[in-house]
């Protein structure tokens, strides 16, 4: 999986999103379309995040979580100003505030794991210069 360029399509999937949220475009048209591009978004989120969990070998891992840590941020943010209708679009949007909210809350869980994920990781780091410090005296 090429983590760089999924996480840079996924970052343009959400400007697109949040893009056309804050215009008053046609709902009639756009409205399915956008809940398709969310769910989307929801989706594929999750499954980068599994995959990030499971492989602890990865080469740059610590940047992946934080461009995912980056994106779920931006993500619950934009969720919140809809279901909040602080957006043009979001009262057509309101027989979806239901998925909205749910979608809202599996990033909240895990972004929650992307920041254990990063902690951790910097606990080894810690771990490791000490060991190398202690090993080289």
């Amino acid at each position: 999986m090429n983590y760089d360029d999924n996480i840079f399509y996924l970052t343009l999937v959400f400007k697109g999103i949040a893009a056309g949220l804050k215009l008053n475009i046609d709902t009639g048209l756009y409205r399915e379309r956008i809940v398709e591009d969310i769910r989307f978004l929801d989706k594929t989120c999750s499954s980068i995040f599994q995959s990030l969990k499971a492989d602890h070998l990865m080469i740059d891992r610590l940047a992946h979580i934080k461009g995912m840590q980056k994106l779920n941020t931006n993500f619950i943010a934009l969720l919140e100003d809809v279901l909040e209708e602080r957006l043009p679009m979001a009262s057509a949007l309101e027989q979806d505030f239901d998925l909205l909210q749910r979608i809202q809350s599996n990033r909240e869980v895990e972004l929650n794991g992307l920041k254990e994920m990063i902690a951790k990781l910097g606990e080894n780091i810690v771990i490791k210069r000490f060991v190398r410090f202690q090993v080289g005296e």
